[in-house]
């Protein structure tokens, strides 16, 4: 069999030709939407005519974004009379939690190493080092859940924080606990049951890190004008691009490069 015939019937070579077709078809989407956008933005000026908006933010384990967020969403609501925030959690993490106690039960110390138990940082392996060295070189179940329990609190309890400080300010900001064994879905829907929210109300689901602008809201209600002048009727959903951004990263730059790659190829 020739190399070329045999590079044929390589399953690598043809996930390789799949990934890079994927990508170019993407990039020449972007390079369409840009033209597009490049034609018609000015058909597309800003609108201050949207209905309320109902921010939900599902999150897990995502304990150091929840202020950021709150921060960012909360400013954007301040443009946007009537609209509410909510930060929708799960007890998933706490089984989670108890599923990686249960594991850690009996576990040497020497063997407590993020790189070895899934679901542990750096940090919480050293602190857990440290605990089991101090009582005996063999951590306890006990020992680990007040490891853990200290250093890091559930999301669901930073986010009770977080939400109760803003409603002293008088922000319309709230916080949807969800008790199922549903995943990122069930958060949301959860959440949305209970909203009071208007017939013509918008539900906006965004992720933790995500950061959109009034501008985009502004360009939204133009095209909501737009659709109701050409349709007739309201659009029921709308589904905004994304666009995905990395700030700089320890050196070496090489790390830099390679995030803003994979963050370009997201986008695309």
């Amino acid at each position: 069999m020739s190399r070329r015939a045999s590079l044929l019937r390589s399953p690598s070579f043809w996930m390789m030709a799949a990934f890079v077709g994927r990508q170019l078809n993407g990039a020449d989407n972007l390079r369409r939407n840009l033209r597009w956008l490049a034609v018609h933005q000015d058909a597309r000026k800003p609108s201050n005519t949207l209905p309320p908006i109902h921010f939900i933010i599902p999150v897990l384990a995502e304990q150091d974004h929840i202020e950021p967020a709150m921060r960012w969403f909360c400013d954007l609501m301040a443009h946007l009379p009537n609209s509410t925030l909510t930060f929708a959690t799960t007890t998933r993490e706490q089984r989670q939690r108890d599923a990686l106690i249960d594991r850690l039960d009996g576990t040497p110390a020497w063997r407590i190493r993020s790189r070895t138990v899934p679901g542990l940082t750096g940090s919480q392996a050293a602190l857990l080092r440290d605990k089991a060295c101090a009582t005996g070189g063999v951590l306890s179940a006990n020992d680990a859940r007040e490891v853990l329990g200290d250093h890091q609190p559930l999301t669901s309890e930073v986010v009770d924080r977080q939400v109760h400080q803003a409603r002293r300010h008088g922000l319309a900001v709230f916080h949807a606990h969800y008790e199922g064994l549903g995943r990122k879905a069930a958060q949301v829907n959860h959440a949305v049951a209970g909203l009071t929210a208007a017939q013509d109300d918008y539900i906006a689901v965004y992720d933790v890190d995500s950061r959109p602008e009034i501008e985009l809201f502004e360009r939204t209600a133009a095209l909501v004008r737009d659709r109701v002048r050409q349709d007739g009727i309201t659009p029921s959903v709308i589904q905004q691009s994304a666009r995905f951004e990395v700030p700089a990263v320890a050196a070496p730059s090489w790390r830099t490069t390679l995030c803003r790659g994979a963050a370009l190829s997201q986008t695309l």
